[in-house]
């Protein structure tokens, strides 16, 4: 068995083949297709201390519910910055009201959460 993991994959179909070394040829196999769906590319959290502000981006790959949400250390929802449909794109909130301490961001649609952690120092 043979386990593959393109971590770099973007959306849209790929085509793979998988090939192995016999003596000093490489045969390869039939090409696969797949088609990539990926709803939620990516979450980056940017923080300015000096300011106390927190600038939360996502890209959203298609038109879809979206809540995005902020959590303190014990879990307990502090903010909802958004809960409603998205359309595919780049999305920039931010938040400046939030305290010293550790926090969670967290972006969820139907089938897919991703949660980012950050600090306010001051």
């Amino acid at each position: 068995s043979t386990t593959f993991v393109d971590k770099d994959v973007s959306y849209g179909k790929h085509s793979y083949r998988v090939g192995y070394k016999r003596g000093d040829a490489t045969i390869f196999s039939d090409a696969t297709s797949v088609f990539v769906k990926k709803l939620l590319t990516s979450l980056s959290v940017y923080t300015n201390q000096k300011e106390k502000r927190v600038s939360v981006k996502f890209s959203n790959g298609e038109k879809q519910k979206v809540s995005i949400e902020i959590f303190d250390m014990l879990g307990r929802k502090v903010k909802t910055l958004y809960d409603g449909i998205l359309s595919e794109g780049l999305y920039n909130y931010t938040v400046d009201d939030l305290n010293k301490g550790v926090w969670f961001v967290r972006v969820q649609t139907s089938t897919e959460k991703i949660s980012e952690r950050f600090v306010i120092f001051k």
